[in-house]
């Protein structure tokens, strides 16, 4: 099965925020130390949110060439970007991807 390593990302992006947040908040790691430790942290929080941001394009470039072969496929014209940006259709595709994440938390669970 092929799955965006979006949980991990996040994941380890929350993981480095902490260990920061607990090296500055610390009283018994000297000022020196911290300058010297921060830095690392902040260059790979940094690197976790631009991996991020790389899986959100890559997703959103996958949906947007499925939309637009569904729209070249059917000869709708723009029927499926229409309907993926309006109310309705944002209200579908939260539906469907929380009914399908349930789904398959149930399923792969047993």
């Amino acid at each position: 099965m092929i799955r965006a390593p979006l949980f991990e990302s996040v994941s380890t992006l929350l993981h480095y925020a902490r260990k920061s947040a607990q090296v500055i908040a610390s009283k018994h790691i000297s000022d020196h130390w911290k300058e010297k430790v921060l830095p690392a942290y902040s260059q790979k929080v940094f690197l976790q949110s631009l991996r991020l941001f790389l899986i959100f394009v890559v997703l959103f470039a996958i949906l947007l060439a499925i939309a637009v072969g569904l729209d070249f496929l059917f000869l709708s014209g723009t029927a499926t970007l229409d309907f993926l940006s309006s109310w309705p259709g944002i209200l579908y595709a939260t539906l469907v991807s929380v009914s399908y994440y349930y789904a398959r938390s149930r399923l792969v669970a047993k």
